[in-house]
């Protein structure tokens, strides 16, 4: 062991002093023998067609966003038939094909909805609220969002989310409900002498 030594020197005598030296080759314009493997490989034969081939994308968008649609319908057949585990296994398949497409805000809201007939709110919440980041306009996101914070027991949120999902539909008659409960409830808090924050 060779502590008094310098660095620089133990360096220079190392084996991995070659393979810098090939390193600093290759990246100042090294001789064709240093070529790395991949490169030589290309030239020989280029590789197919990726999806991140730019001549591909559209068709991938488009291919994705059709499976998505279809993995969509299932999941609104999983849905008439009260299968939820299975309706939300069909809407996440969906997402992971398309997280931002055009339809993605349905796939967000109807996962939602399956959600709340599962009990499980937190998730429904949450979901419902990225379908109203990708499209604030979709009625039925604001209901989604409603009937989960309802359960939650944030009728401050739920009365929010239903008269918003009232403003784009209406003629809802469970939002129109659960808005009526959601006031109800906050009635009852508020007389029965409990803390309540705006």
């Amino acid at each position: 062991h060779r502590s008094n030594a310098d660095p620089s020197e133990e360096r220079s005598t190392s084996p991995s002093k070659s393979l810098r030296t090939r390193l600093d080759e290759i990246k100042n314009g090294s001789p064709e023998k240093h070529r790395p493997i991949e490169e030589e490989a290309m030239l020989k034969d280029p590789p197919a067609k990726t999806n991140d081939d730019p001549s591909n994308i559209s068709t991938q968008f488009s291919d994705d966003q059709e499976e998505a649609d279809r993995l969509k319908g299932e999941g609104n057949k999983a849905m008439a038939r009260k299968q939820y585990e299975k309706a939300v296994k069909y809407y996440s398949k969906a997402l992971r094909l398309a997280p931002a497409g055009y339809s993605s805000h349905v796939y967000f809201s109807n996962r939602a909805a399956a959600l709340c007939y599962l009990e499980r709110y937190e998730e429904a919440e949450l979901d419902a609220e990225r379908s109203l980041a990708l499209n604030p306009d979709y009625g039925k996101a604001h209901a989604r969002l409603g009937l989960s914070r309802y359960f939650l027991r944030d009728y401050d949120g739920a009365v929010e989310a239903y008269e918003s999902a009232l403003h784009y539909d209406p003629s809802n008659a469970a939002s129109k409900n659960y808005l009526a409960k959601a006031k109800l409830k906050l009635g009852r808090r508020s007389s029965s002498g409990a803390v309540y924050a705006e």
